[in-house]
């Protein structure tokens, strides 16, 4: 007898156990196979009502479970003498932003610690991606600038926080709490029509910068602040553009002008849809509050669809740990928790998801999550907790976006239970795609 399970979109950092069989060549196995394509990533925003921040994207209504915004966070308060975050004003175009850094950083507790970054034009503070909690807070408007900070980016692979104030732009260095030293800058940045930048973000695959502005231009220009390209685009509502972003799965643009989110190459092209994350583009931003400000990307691996597992046990979900995908991630593992102790573990994994699934007997509303799919490949015999799985260390990019940046998985644990018939349970699936930090 089989039961159905909702998996949660939300994940859980867990310190995974020693692996029960470890593949290290199936990384590269996966990466000769697979082709690349996008997949499910993330986007973070902050709104200025209270204020709070948003995780969300244009996903597959047939796969995810949930709806958005899938997490959802208030800014925590801060230790003393910390500056908290507080309320601030939509409708000024140059106040908020938000960032993301994929791969942690020494105050977040290192690379399996991804940590989200938002400003309300004074304070930038970063908290952690998982749990929300206090990591550090920045005094940088009116300090660092004379006036509000209204773009934010970050650069993952050196720590470097980057802040504009709609005319000038610098990269900061990290600091637990109060005013930053500078790193980089401050120079001025090349303003199209003269309108003030809005939205900021460092491109991994270039080592330049994008910006947008408030009358409707994405910029991009060099660390000195030397004019590389620029094109002008309209979303649905309007050209008073709050936020952007880089996604750095492919070097493409993405840009909000508070209410919908659209995603641009580097030439000025709406980028095709289809991917995981992109089913539609422009896409309109889940309302939690009010429209938002500032734009981040994050590499969260995402769990969709559901699972199936035998009477007595489960519930069986897919995890990851290690933190995210990025190219050079030795750490990166994925594993199952609620298999039933006894069975057999085998892992499938393919490029494509299959949305409804491919039905299995004895699992109404589950299947395969996954195909066309490879595998399966054995893991052994799933211990008294429940718990096994596998490490994937993710080969270097050597930078620039090049491989294996681009390549999308997806991954799915079938459990072989000795009955008399033989039983089967499911996992949910993950889907993700390697990104540059």
């Amino acid at each position: 007898m089989f039961k159905n399970h909702n998996g949660s979109i939300a994940f859980r950092k867990v310190r995974f156990p020693a692996a029960r069989m470890g593949l290290p060549v199936l990384a590269a196995v996966l990466f000769c196979v697979l082709l690349p394509s996008a997949s499910a990533q993330m986007n973070w925003a902050v709104e200025g009502t209270f204020p709070s921040y948003g995780e969300f994207n244009s996903a597959d209504p047939f796969c995810l479970v949930g709806t958005a915004p899938y997490a959802l966070f208030l800014p925590p308060a801060p230790p003393t003498p910390c500056n908290p975050l507080i309320p601030f004003n939509y409708g000024d175009c140059r106040l908020g932003g938000s960032a993301f850094d994929d791969d942690g950083n020494p105050f977040s507790g290192g690379t399996a610690f991804p940590a989200m970054l938002h400003t309300d034009g004074k304070v930038v503070q970063m908290t952690d991606a998982a749990t929300g909690a206090f990591i550090l807070s920045m005094d940088v408007g009116g300090i660092i600038f004379p006036g509000p900070i209204g773009g934010l980016g970050y650069d993952s692979l050196n720590d470097i926080c980057w802040v504009t104030d709609g005319v000038n732009c610098a990269g900061l260095n990290l600091v637990f709490c109060g005013t930053p030293s500078v790193a980089i800058g401050p120079f001025a940045l090349p303003l199209i029509t003269g309108a003030p930048a809005t939205g900021l973000d460092w491109d991994p695959c270039t080592d330049t910068l994008w910006f947008c502005d408030c009358d409707g231009n994405l910029v991009n220009c060099d660390t000195t602040g030397g004019l590389i390209s620029w094109f002008y685009t309209v979303l649905p509502l309007g050209d008073q553009h709050t936020g952007l972003d880089i996604n750095v799965t492919n070097g493409n643009i993405q840009v909000t002008e508070g209410a919908n989110v659209g995603e641009y190459t580097p030439a000025g092209a709406l980028a095709p849809t289809g991917p995981f994350y992109l089913k539609n583009n422009p896409y309109v931003i889940p309302v939690w509050t009010a429209k938002v400000n500032g734009l981040a990307f994050s590499l969260r691996p995402q769990k969709y669809g559901q699972g199936c597992w035998a009477a007595g046990s489960g519930p069986v979900s897919i995890e990851y740990s290690g933190g995210y995908p990025f190219a050079g991630n030795a750490g990166f593992t994925i594993y199952e928790t609620g298999a039933t102790p006894g069975s057999q573990a085998y892992l499938i994994y393919g490029s494509a998801e299959s949305c409804p699934p491919v039905p299995i007997s004895g699992c109404p509303g589950a299947g395969l999550w996954i195909f066309p799919f490879s595998g399966p490949i054995p893991l052994g015999i799933v211990p008294a907790s429940g718990i096994i799985g596998l490490p994937i260390p993710l080969p270097g990019s050597g930078g620039n976006c090049g491989f294996p940046v681009g390549i999308s998985l997806r991954f799915q644990f079938i459990n072989v239970i000795a009955t008399t018939p033989l039983q089967l349970e499911l996992s949910n699936a993950l889907s993700f795609t390697i990104g540059e930090r």
